[in-house]
């Protein structure tokens, strides 16, 4: 857009060009053709973007966990500037990953939901600095089958272990494509997500005297959420375990790639990103052990790490509050481009020198049915049709023997509430009915934020595209969602 308007700027110098002349560079612009010119510049920095799937924050050791579940990304936030309060636009892969990736809210690039597949006119980061010139390539264990634009190879990771295979094909293609041009290389891990069932070298966090039903597969987990009161505290410690050894295996195969990069003198030239797409709520609320169904900062809060010497601070920690959306633009800049103005989301860059940007809400979802917000210190969410979001397909209480409980599998979510999250980090304690003035605020702001964005309760998702590909449906069911 920028090569656009210096063609708008010239013309009006000129005072030679017509209209219809600017009407066809303005045509060219949109479809990508009137670009900068990659040959103009000098070559960025490459950009590594790490993003691991269903990844709660509070079981990761850079923000404070216990357990060393994350020596490679705890090295990142050691290099790095690791960012305290990021929250998702929605608790769900597709939705999350697409927010990452444009810049945008749900509402305006249409991925409400798993499985609504991305407008190919809508630019992503991908796409922007592949006209820049940059070799675009994606590693990808979920979400492989959305369409995303601007990689010139796109690779699914499905050998078990996935993330080892993801972790293996990204160093592949690091080795064989180092070097030639910068590169943005995306690689997205899966193995916190459920079922939990690490690798033997990664279940060093369980028991090794349990002898309890709880195997982190599919059953024993939907079993454990319906009937609790079947089971002790040591079988939800175990759960707790081996989701941990899921998120430390993780970690690992982000230490290969890091490695490698090391070993090929990469790393210090190429800017890295750790992030996720959600967490897991891991039995906070109702027993719920995953995520599909919540909007509680347990699922939508998530990490963000960033590395790059020279350009990144090391050791720093920001505690400003901050989106999804927000990546592509910090990324964009840092690497030199500028934002597109379509860009919902902001540069953080300020908040990485040292200065400071005006306070704002995040903003998040469930479909068009619950719209959340965050401030600085409470959670604030309206759901005035007391919708209450399904827990699992009724195939996997089939599965567990449960099926006869199907009028529990559902989230109960208050009409509104509004947790205080500097005293009630676990979003217990409602407080809608005794703080009138706050709640008045987030209405107001939500009022505002559904005015700009389009968002509706109750509205039709943009990107509705009819049934679903029979072959999807089933790959999604088998991870757990609902979709049936």
């Amino acid at each position: 857009m920028i090569a656009l308007s210096d063609q708008r700027h010239r013309a009006s110098r000129q005072g030679l060009l017509g209209l219809a002349p600017l009407l066809l560079l303005l045509v060219l612009g949109l479809s990508g053709c009137v670009r900068h010119k990659a040959a103009t510049r000098e070559p960025g920095p490459n950009l590594l973007l790490l993003t691991v799937d269903t990844l709660r924050v509070d079981h990761m050791g850079c923000y404070g966990y216990s357990r060393d579940t994350t020596p490679n990304i705890d090295r990142l936030a050691k290099e790095g500037t690791t960012f305290l309060k990021v929250f998702a636009q929605r608790g769900s892969t597709w939705p999350s990953l697409a927010s990452i990736l444009t810049g945008l809210y749900p509402a305006t690039h249409g991925v409400h939901s798993n499985g609504v597949f991305l407008s190919q006119q809508t630019p992503n980061l991908a796409v922007l600095l592949q006209r820049e010139g940059y070799s675009c390539h994606a590693v990808l264990t979920n979400a492989w089958e959305q369409r995303w634009s601007g990689f010139a190879g796109k690779e699914l990771a499905n050998k078990d272990p996935r993330d080892a295979d993801a972790a293996a094909l990204a160093r592949d293609w690091l080795r064989e494509n180092a070097g030639q041009q910068p590169f943005f290389l995306w690689v997205h891990l899966v193995a916190p997500h459920a079922p939990y069932d690490p690798p033997a070298d990664y279940r060093g966090f369980t028991d090794s005297d349990y002898d309890g039903p709880l195997d982190g597969s599919w059953v024993s987990t939907v079993r454990l959420m319906f009937q609790p009161q079947q089971y002790k505290e040591a079988d939800m410690a175990q759960v707790l375990a081996l989701y941990d050894g899921e998120v430390a295996f993780s970690d690992a195969m982000i230490g290969q790639i890091l490695d490698l990069m090391e070993e090929l003198d990469l790393l210090d030239s190429t800017l890295v990103v750790m992030s996720a797409d959600h967490g897991e709520e891991l039995g906070d609320h109702q027993r719920f052990l995953f995520h599909n169904a919540s909007v509680y900062d347990a699922v939508m809060q998530i990490p963000l790490v960033l590395r790059q010497p020279g350009a990144i601070p090391a050791g720093q920690r920001l505690d400003e509050l901050v989106q999804s959306i927000d990546m592509a633009p910090t990324l964009l800049e840092l690497l030199g481009f500028p934002v597109p103005a379509s860009f919902q989301g902001r540069s953080l860059l300020p908040l990485l020198e040292g200065a400071s940007l005006p306070e704002r809400r995040a903003w998040g979802e469930w479909e068009n049915d619950i719209l959340v917000a965050r401030s600085a210190d409470y959670t604030w969410w309206s759901n005035p049709a007391d919708f209450y979001p399904p827990l699992v397909p009724r195939g996997l209480l089939e599965q567990a023997g449960v099926a006869h409980l199907e009028r529990n599998n559902h989230l109960v979510l208050a009409r509104e509430a509004l947790f205080d999250n500097r005293r009630d980090k676990d979003q217990q304690d409602n407080l809608a009915a005794d703080m009138p003035e706050l709640l008045g605020s987030f209405r107001d702001a939500a009022s505002i934020f559904m005015q700009n964005t389009g968002w509706t309760f109750g509205g039709k998702p943009r990107a509705s595209q009819g049934p679903m590909d029979p072959q999807l449906k089933k790959q999604l069911l088998e991870l757990g969602y609902p979709v049936d």
